[in-house]
Formats: structure tokens, C-alpha cells, sequence
């Protein structure tokens, strides 16, 4: 049996995009693979070795900076000999990086770029001028092997790295819980929920989505699921036009909680300007779900050429939130639909990861 590393930025049992695309394929991958994790956190002091799911996991602390870890470069130095490839996830942080550095020149590395092409906001686009031009250039020269979530990611990325051009890729879309979906059931309410899940960024536009709540009938009620630096804007932006008691945050939900709150709620929306992919609108539709999206965010696109006509359209930056107000009203009128999702469901999307990993290992083996 072969043996895969993944290399990621938080442990898989983390709520995040990142998170849920390990989760899934490593639980997916586990029965033909031997699997073994490295990831980190800043609350330890020292390395801790754990089993997440019977899966050997090692966790290690960040010392300074974006996933620096000097106890995991020490740690992979001496064992990257022991596996037959390594995967490593996130390209804007130094995971990337420390696996090149560290890794024995005959494993072969993939990377999982979730790759966004700007920063989320000033300060990091700034900081991504000075990354991309530095340590991205070493990574993506260093890496032979790399894995899209989208072609719209993979658009990006060659714009960005011409030389990727010349490397070995391949695109595999995220997959959605599509069995975990059908079994959940809605909760009771008198409400008309809109859902938004995701981290409180301002490139998400949630904003938009409140201020759409003095044109909406009381009964509707916003419920945000996530957290993050935005959030006192968000809710000095409620106080504003008094619609607090008509918005629930809530955090730390666990997966289980978060699909129930999908078909619970009667919309959902996701105007983020920056996603390599939009998981939450793919698992809208798996709730059977209406979802309005940004129509600038090009991987939204993408998913409506997939499923066309079961997307709506509202653009922040031109359109006014009276016209977002009414596009909510028409969207949670209408019916739940049953689309067939077989092909996003997560044992054919790591089937699609498992073929790929043969294919790298045989190539290696045989030079």
C-alpha cells in the first residue's frame, strides 16, 4: 500500500474550505492509501502526535509568521523518505515552501493551490505583490505536479506563473456531502431564513445582504454562519438601519449543525468578489437550495455553466440592495429541487485524486 502525506495549514476537523476538501478526500482515500498528516496551530508549544479518525496526525507550532514552523521542517527532513508522495495545501502560506525545502528529491510533491488571485484586502494585496514575486515563484518552479479546484483557478494561476503551463496538472473540482445533505432535516421556524456561510470578510459583501433587510418583511431573518474581522462593521451597519434583532451570528458549528441550517433556510447567498471555487454554493444546491451569487466572481460562472438556470445574479458594485431585496423574495419562493449531484459526490471526487496519485507515483518509480 502506498503511502501519501498531506501537508495542510489547520487539522482536517477544522470549518473551513481547505479543511473540508482534506477532510473528505482523506476519509475517502484512507482504504487504499496508507495516509499519514502534518498540519499546525498556534496554540501549542511543542510537536503533538494524535490520531485524527485512526489516521496518524502530527501537529506542529507556528512560530512566527504565515504557518512557519521550524519543528515541522526538522521533523519532514528526516522522514520525506518514508513516502511515496507528499500532497501540500494552500499556496499563499509557507507550507509550500518548507515541503520543497525539506522533501528528498525523488517523492514527488503536489500541490493544492487554493488559489486565490489577489489579496482579500489592501494590506494583502500589498503583502502578495512581495509574495507572489518571491517565495511563489520559488514554489511554483520547485513543484512539478498541482491540482485545481476549478478551471477558473487554473486560469489564474497561469495568468499569475506562466511556467505552470509546463508542469503536470489537473482539475478536480470540490465535492459536497451529498448522502449527509439528503438525511438532514429542516428546523422548525416561523421565519423566512436567508443563509450566508463563510468567513466575515468585507471582500464577502455581507454587508449588502443587510442593508437588503429594510426593503424585506419582518418575518425574513438573516443567519450568518462564521466569523471574522468584519463582523463589527457588519453590525455597526445593523445598528445603522435598525435591523439587529433580524440578524443571528452564530460560530464553532459543527458540520452536521451547518448542513441542517442549508435546508433550513429558504435562500442562500454568497456575493464574495474572490473564490477559487464557491463550495457553499454547491452545497447549496445539494440542500436544494435557490442561491444568489456575484456574477464578477468568474468561478461562479463556472458553476452555473454546470447547472445552468439555478443560480441568481446580483452584482454589489452596480446593482442597488432594493434590487438584491427583491431577487431574496423570488428565490425563497421558490420550490426545493432535487439536481443530480453524483458526479461532486466526495468518493468520486477522491477516486478522481487516487488516479492522479498512481499516475505521479508509476511516472516516479519508472524514471
Amino acid at each position: 500500500m502506498r503511502t501519501i502525506l498531506f501537508i495542510i495549514p489547520n487539522p482536517p476537523y477544522y470549518r473551513g474550505g481547505v479543511e473540508t476538501v482534506c477532510r473528505q478526500i482523506i476519509r475517502n482515500l484512507c482504504s487504499e492509501f496508507e495516509i499519514e498528516i502534518y498540519t499546525t496551530s498556534r496554540k501549542i508549544k511543542t510537536p503533538v502526535s494524535t490520531e485524527w479518525e485512526g489516521i496518524s496526525m502530527n501537529i506542529f507550532p507556528i512560530i512566527i509568521g504565515h504557518f512557519f514552523s521550524p519543528s515541522l521542517i526538522r521533523y519532514l527532513k528526516r522522514n520525506s523518505k518514508k513516502y511515496d508522495l507528499i500532497h501540500v495545501h494552500n499556496y499563499s502560506t509557507l507550507l509550500p515552501l518548507q515541503t520543497i525545502i525539506c522533501t528528498d528529491k525523488n517523492v514527488p510533491i503536489v500541490l493544492n493551490s487554493h488559489f486565490h488571485e489577489k489579496g482579500s484586502n489592501s494590506i494583502n494585496k500589498i503583502l502578495r505583490l512581495f509574495f507572489d514575486q518571491t517565495i511563489g515563484k520559488i514554489v511554483v518552479k520547485s513543484i512539478k505536479y498541482s491540482i485545481f479546484v476549478s478551471k477558473t483557478e487554473k486560469k489564474h494561476f497561469l495568468k499569475k506563473f506562466g511556467i505552470f503551463k509546463k508542469q503536470k496538472s489537473k482539475i478536480i473540482y470540490n465535492g459536497v456531502a451529498i448522502e449527509e445533505f439528503r438525511e438532514r432535516k429542516p428546523l422548525f421556524t416561523e421565519n423566512i431564513i436567508i443563509l450566508f456561510v463563510g468567513r466575515l470578510e468585507k471582500y464577502k459583501n455581507i454587508h449588502y445582504v443587510i442593508e437588503s433587510l429594510q426593503y424585506l418583511p419582518k418575518e425574513y431573518l438573516f443567519v450568518i454562519l462564521g466569523k471574522g474581522p468584519f463582523k463589527y462593521q457588519l453590525m455597526k451597519k445593523a445598528e445603522e438601519i435598525n435591523v439587529t434583532n433580524r440578524i443571528r451570528i452564530l460560530t464553532s458549528l459543527g458540520n452536521f449543525q451547518v448542513q441542517t441550517w442549508f435546508k433550513t433556510a429558504s435562500i442562500v447567498i454568497n456575493l464574495s468578489e474572490i473564490e477559487s471555487f464557491g463550495l457553499t454554493v454547491i452545497e447549496s444546491l445539494a440542500a436544494g437550495k435557490s442561491c444568489i451569487v456575484n456574477p464578477k466572481t468568474e468561478s461562479f460562472q463556472e458553476i452555473n455553466q454546470l447547472f445552468p438556470g439555478n443560480l441568481s445574479f446580483f452584482s454589489p458594485k452596480e446593482e442597488n440592495t432594493l434590487k438584491l431585496a427583491q431577487l431574496i423574495i423570488q428565490g425563497a419562493k421558490k420550490d426545493s429541487r432535487d439536481l443530480n449531484l453524483d458526479e461532486f459526490s466526495w468518493d468520486v471526487i477522491a477516486s478522481c485524486y487516487a488516479d492522479f496519485y498512481h499516475q505521479i507515483i508509476n511516472n516516479t518509480k519508472n524514471k
